[in-house]
């Protein structure tokens, strides 16, 4: 069947903002994926770095991927954009910094598809080059394991769902917390242990490179 011609799977959204020398990792690492129903939606958050040419080579007539552009509004709005083309049964992301093992999309669609109770998965982090240590958002000043933590990035749930709860909400810091903590009224929520998000911290430019800058300079 030519999945290109009828509503995909899975929807991933993959936000991004001057990551031109990262974001084509996170591309190829999810149109390398071994579930073959999916799109790719691809929203810039009004990058002037060039990424919007890179995206439009990489594409290169591939009907998964869409491209979207806005102006900076910050990564919860892009999420919500994302989402607002998605017409996957299923919607996901990935942080430009980051990738995808081949297995990570059919792993989680085949558990979704086998347990309807669930109404979200989340977790199965590697962390790559770096610590897995961030701010802990119910502790302020103290660190946590990220592979612990509610990461926006690995959130795997039905379309519905998101229109249910209302989209990603714009916080300095924890907004993928806040949107886990409406998620778990509506419905059981299941971490998973694959770990087939690699998720990088090797950026400085990254939201927790950021927040653990400001904690140890809280004056500049």
């Amino acid at each position: 069947m030519d999945t290109t011609k009828s509503r995909p799977e899975v929807s991933v959204i993959l936000p991004t903002f001057n990551r031109v020398q990262l974001v084509e990792r996170a591309i190829r690492s999810v149109l390398s994926q071994t579930a073959q129903s999916i799109e790719l939606i691809i929203v810039d958050d009004g990058s002037t770095d060039g990424s919007a040419e890179l995206i439009h080579r990489l594409s290169n007539g591939d009907t998964r991927m869409r491209y979207v552009h806005q102006t900076n509004q910050g990564l919860a709005s892009a999420r919500n954009t994302g989402v607002a083309y998605a017409s996957g049964r299923y919607v996901t992301f990935i942080d430009s910094d980051d990738e995808y093992e081949s297995l990570h999309l059919e792993l989680r669609k085949k558990l979704l598809d086998t347990n309807g109770d669930v109404v979200m998965l989340h977790g199965g982090i590697a962390v790559i080059n770096g610590s897995p240590m961030v701010p802990d958002y119910y502790r302020p000043g103290q660190m946590i394991d990220v592979r612990t933590c509610a990461v926006g990035a690995t959130f795997f749930y039905r379309r519905e769902l998101h229109d249910l709860i209302g989209g990603f909400k714009h916080r300095d810091y924890g907004e993928d917390t806040e949107f886990f903590e409406r998620v778990i009224q509506a419905g059981p929520v299941r971490r998973v242990h694959w770990p087939t998000y690699r998720y990088y911290r090797d950026s400085d430019d990254s939201i927790v490179a950021q927040t653990i800058s400001r904690l140890q300079n809280p004056s500049t």
